[in-house]
Order: structure tokens, then C-alpha cells, then sequence
């Protein structure tokens, strides 16, 4: 799996959206999917300058990339569940960037003259259950305590509905996108029909059409996507099971114990700790973590 060592001897791990979309050995997936939601027709995937930051946002998951192409910056995320504090989030990240890039070119906010500043462009892809609109928008503004009051500044995150049979326009001109869309779906069906995780995964990668740009990604990095499947899977249940009528498990146990069952690659194990509180407690047991 693509990792990112931190401080602390943690690590990033991908999610699949990231995995596919943010890599530099695949931009020209960025650029199809950049060119499908904006109407481009850009052709050197190889002008994309990716300037992902590190440990900003998440200290478990990569589910951002931010990148500079033709004088715009994109910071594309992935979304499995609704925040309504993206804009917030997306501004705390912007100023990252731009930190970066100013650092960079040798710019200093006290110069004299004007830093020619990329221009930022926020766009969540979201696929969580139940989202019906294709397209939708998010404001800071909306967000302030004094909805009436007029804000000197605002920023705007444009949601696209990446589940399958919403954006078809999109998806019609970005062939990587479409697939991706229907291998979610597709281990999503065979898990309400009652396979493991993992043989859901496999199933789902096996029915893609021998000619999906993304099959092959897949297969040759099977436990890879086993894993960054379970930890989007785990990550938002597991979160309920910890904050649901004030358990006194600490955190930093829960997220010890997923490391270690990702490890050991135990995904179906992480999938019902996550929804079983009694064999959750018998995990943590099992490993000295209570």
C-alpha cells in the first residue's frame, strides 16, 4: 500500500479514491478526471505539479490531493461520509499550500511586490449512501454563526456524487472514474448479499470488463486494496462505536488495535469490531490494549 512515513512512526494509507486519482505514476488519470469535471481538454498530464501536503488533515488517511496546472490550484478530496465543516477544512489546508508554494518560489507575504498566487479550485468527490443530488454546493459562509451578517470572504467546495448512475456526464469522459464507481458498488451489492470483505472485494475486482483502465491497478495490488477498503469501511463505524453512550475505551486503544489487524491482515476481524461491541472488547483483550 502507498504509505508516508510521520513522526511518531505512524503512517498515511491511501484511500482507493487516492490511491487511483492522486498518485504521480498515474496523473494522467488527475488530468482525465480534471478535464471531466471542468470541461478541459488539457493533453500533457505531465505539466500536473501534485503538492499534496503531509499530516495536515488526517493522521490515519490520505483522502486529499492538491495540485497546480495552468496557473489553478486543485485540491480534489474523497469523501465515504458527509462533513459539514469542509469549507473550514478546506481553508486550513489552502493556507498549507499556499505556505508551500510561497516557500518554494522564494515569495515572502512582506515583499513589496504582488506574489502571483495559483488559483484555488475545492472539489470533495463524495460516494456516501443515500446521496441523491449529483452535484451540490458548500459554502464557509454557511457555517457562520450570523447567517445575515455580510462576511468579507467566502470559499466554495463543489461536491460531485461519485456513486454509480450519478454524474453520468462525468463519468461518460472519464473512464477510470466510471469503473471506480462501479467496483464501490459492486463490493457494496455482495456485501448486503452476506460475503466477507474480503471475498466481496475480490468478486467486485473480477467482474470488472477486461478492458477497465483500473482492473489491473487492482489485481496487482489486491491485500493493498483489501486494506484501504476495510480502513474506509472501519474508520466512520468505528468512530460511532467509540462515541456511542460514552465508552470508556480510549481512542488511542481502537486505533492501536485497527494498525494491528490491518497488519496482520485480519480485514474481516476490523469489519466486525466495528460493529460488535462485545468482540471489539475481546480484540482489545486479546492484545493487551484494556
Amino acid at each position: 500500500m502507498s504509505e508516508v512515513s510521520i513522526k511518531g512512526n505512524q503512517q498515511y494509507k491511501d484511500r482507493l479514491f487516492i490511491f487511483l486519482f492522486g498518485k504521480r505514476e498515474r496523473r494522467e488519470w488527475t488530468l482525465e478526471l480534471y478535464n471531466a469535471i471542468n470541461g478541459t481538454d488539457y493533453k500533457d498530464a505531465s505539466a500536473i505539479e501534485i503538492n499534496t501536503l503531509e499530516n495536515l488533515l488526517y493522521v490515519r488517511t490520505h483522502n486529499d490531493v492538491s495540485f497546480i496546472l495552468d496557473g489553478g490550484l486543485s485540491i480534489f478530496e474523497h469523501q465515504s461520509s458527509p462533513s459539514p465543516n469542509m469549507p473550514l477544512r478546506m481553508l486550513e489546508y489552502l493556507v498549507g499550500l499556499y505556505d508551500k508554494y510561497c516557500a518554494k518560489n522564494g515569495y515572502n507575504s512582506t515583499q513589496y511586490s504582488r506574489i502571483p498566487l495559483p488559483v484555488p479550485r475545492f472539489v470533495v468527490f463524495s460516494n456516501w449512501e443515500g446521496e441523491s443530488d449529483d452535484e451540490s454546493v458548500m459554502r464557509l459562509s454557511d457555517m457562520f454563526m450570523r447567517p445575515g451578517m455580510e462576511p468579507d470572504m467566502d470559499l466554495k467546495v463543489r461536491v460531485i456524487n461519485v456513486n454509480a448512475g450519478h454524474s453520468n456526464d462525468i463519468m461518460t469522459r472519464c473512464r477510470p472514474l466510471l469503473d471506480y464507481s462501479t467496483f464501490v458498488e459492486s463490493v457494496r451489492s455482495h456485501r448486503r448479499s452476506g460475503l466477507e470483505l474480503g471475498d466481496a472485494v475480490d468478486r467486485a475486482i473480477e467482474e470488472l470488463s477486461g478492458d477497465s483502465p483500473i482492473r489491473r491497478i487492482l489485481m496487482g495490488n489486491r491485500t493493498e486494496v483489501k486494506g484501504m477498503i476495510a480502513t474506509e469501511y472501519d474508520e466512520k463505524k468505528v468512530s460511532e462505536l467509540f462515541y456511542r453512550d460514552g465508552r470508556n475505551v480510549g481512542h488511542k486503544d481502537i486505533l492501536k488495535l485497527n494498525s494491528i489487524l490491518l497488519k496482520e491482515k485480519r480485514y474481516d476481524d476490523l469489519e466486525k469490531a466495528s460493529v460488535n461491541e462485545e468482540y471489539l472488547n475481546q480484540l482489545l483483550k486479546q492484545y493487551g490494549l484494556i
